[in-house]
């Protein structure tokens, strides 16, 4: 069963290097050894493609990507190396680093939604902890709610004079 995954891996891989590199689904077929038929071939490009987060992550979208064009910068040199393929090596580069900057841009936004998650899901914890800890206190030593609360105010002013510290560092 592992062996099945991997060799599916590795044919979703070359599918989709084929299909980049503008192979016809009936060559892509054959490439694969008919494994897949021209119009499964073509099913399962878009299923890849419609889904790439299940897919591939974004680091791995990238390597991809650069291990594609290292293999256009290869091939060019190697075999045709004039000002006429010079251009054509120039606009596929400037269209991958467009791909790179969009699934960078994407990838920021996707770790800034992620952290703020996460510190609004902490802040939550931290208030319910701090409400639970006062109400304690306050019941078992007799505590006035207003000194609970100026010890609150005081206690939280520290933390978020440290988490700016820490932003700043960082």
């Amino acid at each position: 069963m592992p062996g099945d995954v991997e060799k599916l891996g590795d044919l979703d891989k070359k599918l989709l290097r084929h299909a980049a590199s503008g192979i016809s689904p009936d060559e892509n077929s054959k490439r694969i050894g008919g494994v897949l038929s021209p119009a499964k071939v073509v099913l399962r490009i878009h299923e890849l493609l419609a889904s790439p987060d299940s897919y591939l992550s974004i680091p791995q979208q990238i390597q991809l990507q650069l291990r594609e064009m290292r293999g256009v910068y290869d091939e060019l040199r190697d075999r045709y190396l004039d000002d006429k393929n010079a251009k054509v090596l120039l606009d596929y580069s400037m269209s991958i680093i467009r791909t790179l900057k969009d699934l960078q841009a994407q990838n920021d936004v996707d770790v800034n939604t992620y952290n703020a998650a996460v510190g609004r899901a902490m802040g939550q914890a931290f208030d319910i902890a701090i409400a639970t800890m006062g109400g304690m206190l306050c019941a078992k030593y007799n505590i006035p709610a207003e000194e609970w609360a100026a010890a609150k105010r005081d206690a939280l002013e520290a933390a978020q004079a440290e988490v700016i510290k820490r932003q700043v560092e960082s």
